[in-house]
């Protein structure tokens, strides 16, 4: 987001710089790639979990969406989370995210909820990280 902005990055700042990645179209270096989305941008400073709505991991072919229990204020309209389920997607048969398949894998989405719980834990906000019917 700083390079895209054109800003100076810190050194201290952890991650990489997407931007020539985006604009070359060559491969990441990361096998795994993070991330997360809130309400807005953060609606407790002291509180960054507050408005949290949604974490996913892409590694390989393989992305899962977890969707968080976040205050979503004004922002409702906009972000409906009607399926509170993992969403796990073959990216490489459905590049369209259309067909969830979490309940046909199982051990991929607890290992993807393992690297997304590892990379950044999550503590006061819940979140379903397993296939129920």
């Amino acid at each position: 987001m700083l390079a895209a902005g054109g800003a100076e990055i810190p050194s201290e700042m952890p991650g990489i710089n997407l931007l020539p990645i985006l604009k070359s179209g060559e491969p990441t270096p990361r096998d795994i790639v993070f991330g997360e989305g809130c309400a807005h941008d953060v609606a407790d400073v002291d509180d960054p979990e507050a408005s949290l709505l949604y974490r996913w991991a892409v590694e390989g072919k393989w992305k899962l969406l977890l969707t968080y229990d976040g205050k979503v204020g004004r922002y409702a309209s906009s972000h409906p989370r009607e399926e509170k389920r993992p969403q796990l997607y073959d990216l490489s048969a459905d590049p369209a995210e259309d067909h969830n398949v979490a309940k046909d894998h199982p051990e991929v989405v607890a290992s993807l909820v393992k690297k997304i719980n590892d990379w950044y834990p999550v503590t006061k906000r819940k979140v379903i990280t397993e296939w129920t019917d």
